[in-house]
């Protein structure tokens, strides 16, 4: 049931401010020929969701502020973060806790990732000790790198 004090479409449907609008499969994706990236969401948000098609550069590190999963859409990649190299196949995620140094890259043609983080202005809190934090508190490795699944079922190992 729709409140009668919302704001409604034609269609009845709630509208809402906080919806930044459909990106079309069709959109064009941003880089070079050989690799692509393709913003999944809209303006300055909360979340940056990207889709990366293509190579990668596997010498480019990446620190964000905030959390971030990666997700193995089509295909497969190679993720090296906290020191630790991981093999991830279609369907398996990756989450890396603020403030990790990681890379990754395609291993197979026709890869497709999905990378999903909080954005670098947001500032989150940090349940754990109730303080405002931009990077990680320390705590163990299985904090701040987690493959969703249990390596042994989604092939996640370290491929050293």
């Amino acid at each position: 049931m729709i409140s009668p004090a919302a704001p409604t479409t034609g269609s009845g449907m709630a509208a809402s401010s906080r919806v930044s609008g459909v990106i079309r499969s069709e959109t064009g994706a941003e880089g070079e020929s050989d690799g692509r990236m393709r913003p999944l969401v809209r303006g300055h948000q909360r979340l940056h969701a990207l889709e990366f098609t293509g190579a990668h550069d596997w010498g480019r590190e990446f620190r964000h502020r905030n959390d971030e999963i990666l997700y193995v859409a089509d295909g497969s990649a190679e993720v090296e973060a906290d020191g630790n190299f991981y093999r991830l196949e279609q369907g398996d995620t990756l989450y890396c806790a603020g403030g990790l140094v990681h890379r990754w890259r395609p291993v197979e043609p026709n890869t497709r990732v999905l990378v999903f983080g909080i954005a670098d202005h947001v500032q989150a809190t940090d349940e754990q000790v109730g303080r405002r934090t931009g990077r990680p508190t320390g705590g163990s490795a299985d904090r701040r790198v987690r493959p969703v699944r249990e390596a042994a079922s989604m092939g996640s190992v370290p491929v050293r």
